[in-house]
């Protein structure tokens, strides 16, 4: 974890009521002090130099009790915060391990210090084995100048750079990188966004998009073919059907057979467009 992730080991200052506080609480705490007896009759005689020296002691060993049991308390306090610290480091350490999107910390040289599990199994290795390795040396050699732009960008300015990058090692892999700089400024936050199955479905969406526009095509085609045959086909079998009903004579039994095959040929060519055009898509 890097140093600037460790907890710090000075504990948090105190305001005033909080002092206050916890002083009250210390002083509830102390024993009850045994007093002198009080005697019969009042004196309006000046403390003498020992009584003196006695109040003062004992002023001042009321004062280191309750120092001491301020203290205590916290150091009671601190002890919780920091369990209550490392529990919560804890769990960012797992959230940012098991994150379903793959994260590193660069420097600002583009060097790995931290990779969560996803983004180390995308660059094929382990989270350790990434520390330390220049990130530019994973990507294809095309995709690298993206990289150094998203990388300057995020350094100069506020906000999110992005670019979008193929691995050397996996060239079916796209990867979105989204670039920030942390607060601080000492480290680069990026996220490595899997964009394969993105690309994976436009390219489906492309295709059906064609299949669909191929389609309508074939249907104006067809609605086409099927009009501009069925008007000479309709005449060509009306007008061999007046021939065969007798009422343009026919003088030799070879022209009635001759238009007998005009007719038959014109309404086998009509069905054949009519099933063309039943044909399932």
């Amino acid at each position: 974890m890097p140093e600037r992730d460790r907890p710090s080991s000075n504990p948090p200052k105190m305001d005033i009521d909080d002092q206050r506080s916890l002083r009250d609480r210390a002083v509830r705490q102390l024993p009850p002090r045994a007093t002198p007896a009080a005697s019969g009759t009042a004196t309006t005689e000046a403390p003498t130099e020992a009584e003196q020296y006695a109040a003062r002691t004992g002023r001042m060993l009321h004062e280191l009790e309750v120092r001491e049991i301020e203290l205590a308390m916290q150091n009671e306090e601190l002890r919780g915060a920091r369990a209550d610290e490392a529990s919560a480091l804890r769990c960012y350490a797992d959230l940012f391990d098991h994150a379903p999107v793959g994260y590193v910390t660069l420097d600002h040289e583009g060097r790995i210090e931290m990779a969560n599990l996803l983004a180390a199994t995308m660059l094929s290795g382990t989270p350790a084995a990434q520390v330390g390795k220049v990130f530019a040396t994973c990507l294809a050699d095309h995709s690298r100048p993206a990289l150094r732009a998203a990388l300057d960008a995020a350094s100069a300015r506020p906000g999110t750079a992005v670019c979008e990058v193929k691995l050397r090692h996996d060239a079916a892999l796209t990867l979105r990188l989204e670039v920030r700089a942390d607060p601080s400024g000492n480290n680069l936050l990026m996220a490595l966004i899997d964009l394969s199955a993105l690309k994976r479905s436009e390219a489906a969406e492309r295709e059906l998009h064609l299949l669909r526009e191929k389609e309508r095509l074939r249907s104006e085609l067809l609605s086409r073919f099927s009009h501009e045959l069925r008007t000479p086909l309709n005449a060509i079998n009306g007008f061999a059907e007046l021939l065969l009903d007798g009422k343009v004579p026919l003088e030799r039994t070879e022209q009635r057979q001759m238009v007998q095959h005009i007719l038959d040929a014109g309404q086998q060519l009509l069905r054949q467009v009519e099933h063309v055009l039943a044909m399932p898509r």
